[in-house]
């Protein structure tokens, strides 16, 4: 299970660990985040392990390439 734009107002912490008690229940294998900073990886990693991480790269933007 991927989460994707997180919701400010629930900690990092909660969404890790529900996601781990749907791990143990093996209604998903796996949990990842997408556009995460480091911080919050670390939090959430601290509860549940962070299986995968997604960034968005744009092509388009100055500098890219």
């Amino acid at each position: 299970m991927r989460t994707f734009k997180q919701d400010r107002a629930v900690p990092i912490e909660d969404v890790a660990g529900a996601v781990g008690d749907l791990v143990k229940q093996g209604k998903v294998r796996f949990f990842g985040l997408s556009e995460a900073g480091i911080a919050n990886i670390r939090r959430a990693h601290a509860v549940h392990p962070v299986s995968a991480l997604q960034s968005e790269f744009v092509g388009t933007e100055p500098g890219a390439g």
